[in-house]
């Protein structure tokens, strides 16, 4: 029954909870953190259940009676079992961080940021927004899936820039590398019709620095539009785990291990704004459910109640936010513009007055 239940819990097959004796190859058990694995009995779970989010496997070996301790208790040994397998569903669930549980591959950063176009999602909606034949600024394009979509079936033109280099068998127009904690690069802005930020402010060590250097680089160029995207940390499951008195990070999702700054509707406005940006639009993103279950039917089912209720409270329903915003006007653009319509268009004389 344990087995069954823990097998129900992880969506694998485990083996058996407690055999006789494992074969374990040194170079898989390099690839797990088993060393931080509990010392009691169930120890041959966590394995198992290390193997299977690796990506290995473990060949059981037949033992008699008395090649083992003995039968573990009953109780203590399913209790415990069963907890380690809900740590572990929790942690690739990413609503849960479990270091021994983290051992997936070892990754890039932009390796683990998927391209949602499948289903209602903040990349779906940010392309709703981009007119098609753009010219675009992908300002943290994590790499590069969503840029490539936007040359190969919007008929943009993609300026691509990140820390990370592009990732395999992905092509765009023009890659710039660099790290955007170092502040925007410096480009002719006013060659492009939109920029977009998806999921990467939040990423950021002084966003708020990072906002205004931009700003001063696109102030007199007050028709580009940007489109940004970040998670809202006031989302129903956080609140409800903060109400339980928990906090945890995960893999991805709002509170991923690599964000160093938490927004909520009103906190974002106000960081834009006070960077100098004007809010066009703002916009609720449900939950990605669809990455969070195998039963599409459920995943849309959740999908269509998710924006029902963004559409009533999107400060606490709403999972992603989207902002749509442009530049307040430069003072030197104002004069600019000011002096060249004073040229092309001459002030009116006054009438001149009859003699009395």
């Amino acid at each position: 029954l344990a087995q069954r239940v823990v097998e129900r819990i992880v969506r694998k097959p485990v083996g058996s909870l407690h055999a006789g004796a494992r074969a374990y190859r040194s170079e898989a058990l390099r690839r797990v953190p088993f060393a931080l694995n509990a010392n009691g009995r169930h120890i041959d779970m966590e394995i198992l259940l290390q193997f299977e989010i690796a990506g290995l496997r473990a060949r059981e070996i037949p033992a008699s009676a008395a090649a083992v301790r003995g039968p573990a208790p009953a109780w203590p040994h399913m209790r415990d079992a069963l907890r380690a397998a809900v740590r572990a569903r929790l942690h690739q669930m990413n609503l849960f961080y479990e270091r021994r549980f983290d051992c997936g591959g070892d990754e890039t950063e932009n390796a683990q940021y998927r391209l949602k176009m499948d289903f209602d999602s903040s990349h779906i909606r940010a392309l709703a927004r981009i007119p098609p034949g753009s010219r675009v600024l992908d300002l943290g394009c994590a790499g590069g899936a969503f840029a490539e979509v936007l040359e190969r079936e919007h008929g943009c033109r993609v300026t691509a820039v990140d820390r990370e280099p592009l990732a395999p068998g992905i092509r765009v127009e023009e890659f710039l590398l660099r790290d955007l904690d170092h502040g925007p690069p410096e480009l002719d802005y006013g060659q492009y019709d939109v920029a977009i930020m998806l999921d990467v402010l939040e990423h950021l060590r002084a966003p708020e620095r990072f906002l205004h250097d931009l700003h001063e680089k696109i102030a007199a160029h007050p028709r580009l539009k940007l489109v940004f995207t970040t998670g809202n940390v006031a989302f129903l499951t956080t609140r409800v785990g903060l109400m339980a008195g928990q906090f945890n990070y995960g893999k991805r999702g709002i509170l991923d291990l690599t964000h160093t700054r938490l927004f909520t509707f009103s906190t974002f406005a106000r960081l834009v704004r006070q960077a100098g940006f004007r809010i066009l639009e703002t916009d609720g993103v449900p939950a990605p459910f669809p990455l969070a279950t195998t039963n599409q039917g459920l995943a849309r089912g959740l999908l269509a109640l998710n924006r029902a209720l963004i559409a009533i409270v999107p400060s606490l329903t709403a999972y992603q936010m989207l902002f749509v915003l442009e530049p307040e006007p430069s003072l030197g653009f104002l004069l600019e513009e000011a002096r060249a319509r004073s040229t092309t268009q001459p002030l009116p004389t006054e009438p001149k007055s009859s003699p009395r």
